[in-house]
């Protein structure tokens, strides 16, 4: 992360570059967009063959890792990386990760075509 304005930071987009797996400026920040949402979709559905997908937190453990959104340590809505129910990144250098959890943004594959392939073992 290394915007840190109370009213916009890019913890979603660092979070995203994290899950990712790539620099954090080969994501766009969306975050002023009105249609951020939409045009993240668009972005990851193009790039990467998926999607993500908003459900509610609470009550169950998300499968894969998903970014997890909600009320950050700091008291402004956070988004931080999750694997098996415990969160593995926060983009945050302060690492207070969240103080509430509010909804799981799922990654959805959607156009297999645009996924990276390998064979059985890793091998491309």
């Amino acid at each position: 992360q290394t915007i840190f304005d109370a009213v916009k930071g890019n913890c979603l987009q660092a979070s995203l570059a994290s899950a990712l797996e790539v620099s954090l400026d080969t994501v766009p920040d969306l975050a002023e967009r009105d249609d951020w949402y939409e045009a993240l979709n668009t972005w990851l559905r193009e790039t990467y063959g998926v999607e993500v997908v908003c459900v509610p937190a609470g009550g169950w453990t998300p499968p894969g890792i998903p970014l997890t959104g909600g009320m950050g340590a700091r008291g402004l809505e956070h988004v931080v990386v999750c694997k098996g129910g415990a969160m593995i990144h926060d983009p945050h250098p302060k690492n207070g990760g969240l103080s509430e959890e509010k909804e799981h943004w799922l990654f959805v594959a959607v156009e297999p075509a645009n996924l990276p392939l390998c064979a059985p073992g890793g091998e491309p």
